[in-house]
């Protein structure tokens, strides 16, 4: 029994895998059933439509999970960069310092921390226009 879900997972893997190839070549949903069915994967509109975004999905679940732990090893070097000069710090040495708060506003902005800025603008109509963004450079 074990073999034979391995077995259905396999082909449901390479079923999505092919789902999302059609799609991609902008094949529609009911095109890509029609191509599914001829390539040996009896497949209606409905399980096109789920398997591409069950791929889609994996996808981004994958992506995310990635840049998850390239933040956090991206964290702990800041958090080395910034153990190798604290006692520099704490001394009052100026170049450290300036190097530390670098470190934070570079952590700040790897987790988000910093708020947008808000910029008021008015026009010659007295038409008050509020604008938030973040800095090109704070991304």
């Amino acid at each position: 029994m074990g073999s034979t879900i391995i077995g259905r997972n396999a082909v449901i893997a390479e079923r999505r895998k092919l789902a999302l190839e059609f799609r991609q070549a902008g094949l529609t949903y009911r095109e890509l059933a029609v191509a599914l069915t001829n390539k040996g994967f009896p497949c209606k509109f409905s399980c096109a439509y789920g398997d591409v975004m069950k791929a889609l999905d994996d996808i981004a679940k994958k992506t995310h999970e990635e840049a998850e732990q390239l933040r956090t090893l991206e964290l702990t070097r800041l958090d080395t960069m910034l153990k190798h000069i604290w006692a520099r710090v704490l001394k009052g040495d100026t170049a450290a310092v300036d190097r530390a708060l670098k470190i934070s506003e570079r952590r700040s902005k790897l987790l988000g921390l910093n708020a947008p800025e808000r910029k008021e603008i008015s026009t010659p109509d007295d038409i008050k226009i509020e604008i938030n963004y973040v800095d090109a450079d704070d991304s």
